[in-house]
C-alpha cells in the first residue's frame, strides 16, 4: 500500500510539488515549514521553519533550495541540517538591495 503523509505529519497543508532524491521526499507547508522525509520508512528527519515559503523545493547538486516570501533562498543538506550558502547569499542579496537604493 506504500507509505501515507499528511497534512498533521508535515505540521500543515502541503503546498506545491515535492522533490524526491536520495531516499527522501521535500515537501513544502503553507505554514512555512521545508519537510524532509524517508522514502522508507516514511516518518520526518527532520523539518525546518522559514518565513513564508514561496514555490516548490529544487535540487541543486544534492541540497535542497527553497525561497521565501522576504526573497530569501535556504540551501539545505539534508544529510547535516546545515545551510552552507544561506550567509553568502544574504550579503549578496543586501548588496543588490543597496545598490537599488
Amino acid at each position: 500500500m506504500g507509505v501515507r503523509y499528511g497534512e498533521n505529519d508535515a505540521r500543515g497543508l502541503i503546498v506545491g510539488s515535492v522533490a524526491v532524491f536520495n531516499d527522501v521526499v521535500v515537501l513544502n507547508t503553507g505554514n512555512g515549514y521545508v519537510n524532509v522525509i524517508d522514502v522508507k520508512s516514511g516518518k520526518r528527519k527532520f523539518f525546518i521553519k522559514v518565513q513564508g515559503l514561496s514555490g516548490s523545493p529544487t535540487i541543486v547538486n544534492n541540497k535542497v533550495v527553497v525561497g521565501d516570501n522576504r526573497g530569501y533562498i535556504y540551501v539545505i543538506d539534508t544529510d547535516n541540517r546545515t545551510y552552507p550558502f544561506e550567509r553568502a547569499i544574504r550579503w549578496i542579496l543586501l548588496q543588490l538591495w543597496l545598490g537599488e537604493r
